[in-house]
């Protein structure tokens, strides 16, 4: 049974103290085609701006008066693949670029808003600031810094422009078009499981980026008339996704797991691990410490690799065509595949080190 859609009304009742425009977050996302139709110019511009982050660097031809003070707010383990990808590679392709820049980084907690902490970051007077996460209570902030002409604000992993923020609009929207990605990830499934295969789909209750995967992936698998025999709504923890999926496990009366959260997989692999007579496999999103480990021993029957450094290097030219006074496109989306546990280590080796191309040494 799909999730009640009243249930983000009433989480926004509860959260009165958040504004309304900033709350239902999801609700003024727009896709890339209802964007570019708004803004033609931009797909062109992000056209041209894909060949610039897959060209060598091009280092700044002005003089800079000052650094630029670029502020990351980072969420979760500073030691995450997300996280390290992230930093490592915008540093490289900064000092590539030879710009002058101070770096300074930031942890933030999810649904969670410190007064103090984002106060002192406003003051701080940042040129750029990352975010890396966008919830209701962060969606706070963000329009306080949307409406500083100074700061310049950079939605990491997020490639669903917001239409009640276009007239004050962020800098950049960086990520990758996720509905794609989980529309290759249903097709995939469904041409290798079988016609009876039993079906269960661990859906994340809390972020906006965790509807839009786990809402997509059901829409998908009802186009295609896949049944799924379990739908469960979940914290997105290692720990929830490990207890649910011993109870299927222990039942045995699942075939595959789909795990709408790389935090769910991680936990419902665990959970495989103490089932090891059970042919069950279930989903990654590329972020996890034992990926190879996982695909290769078949716990993980297919992986999203998303081209996070990307993400990373395209942050770094956008901050350098702005210096240069040069235009920005508003979106810029990168390049996504899938990788099965059918290929060999050494394939599954150069696709991952393609895709961490400046992080992958230090991960």
């Amino acid at each position: 049974m799909r999730r009640l859609p009243f249930k983000l009304f009433v989480i926004v009742m509860i959260g009165w103290l958040i504004p309304l425009q900033a709350a239902n977050v999801q609700s003024f996302t727009m896709d890339s085609h209802h964007f570019y139709s708004l803004f033609p110019a931009q797909q062109s511009l992000s056209e041209q701006f894909s060949a610039v982050i897959n060209a060598p660097p091009d280092p700044v031809d002005i003089l800079q008066r000052r650094p630029v003070h670029i502020t990351i707010l980072l969420f979760g383990r500073a030691n995450n693949l997300k996280n390290l990808s992230l930093v490592d590679a915008a540093q490289r392709r900064l000092n590539e670029l030879k710009i002058d820049y101070r770096l300074e980084t930031v942890y933030g907690k999810r649904n969670h808003y410190d007064v103090i902490e984002y106060e002192k970051l406003k003051r701080s007077r940042p040129d750029y600031v990352v975010m890396t996460e966008l919830d209701m209570v962060q969606s706070r902030y963000i329009e306080q810094l949307l409406r500083d002409t100074h700061v310049k604000v950079i939605f990491y992993d997020m490639a669903t422009p917001l239409s009640n923020w276009q007239y004050h609009a962020p800098f950049m929207y960086v990520g990758f078009d996720k509905i794609k990605v989980v529309n290759m990830l249903v097709s995939y499934l469904h041409r290798q499981l079988p016609a009876k295969a039993k079906i269960a789909a661990f859906l994340a209750d809390s972020s906006a980026l965790g509807d839009l995967r786990c809402d997509a992936f059901l829409d998908a698998m009802a186009a295609l008339n896949r049944p799924i025999q379990s739908i469960q709504t979940m914290d997105s923890t290692r720990q929830s996704g490990r207890a649910a999926a011993r109870v299927l496990l222990e039942a045995k009366s699942v075939d595959f797991i789909f795990s709408c959260t790389q935090n769910i997989s991680d936990g419902v692999v665990s959970a495989l691990k103490e089932f090891p007579n059970q042919k069950v496999r279930t989903n990654s999103w590329g972020f996890s410490d034992n990926e190879l480990s996982n695909l290769t021993s078949q716990r993980v029957l297919v992986s999203t690799l998303f081209r996070w450094d990307d993400l990373a290097i395209a942050i770094a030219e956008g901050i350098k065509s702005d210096i240069e006074g040069e235009p920005v496109p508003k979106l810029y989306m990168a390049r996504a595949s899938l990788i099965s546990s059918g290929l060999d280590l050494d394939s599954l080796k150069l696709l991952i080190g393609r895709a961490y191309r400046y992080s992958g040494e230090g991960l």
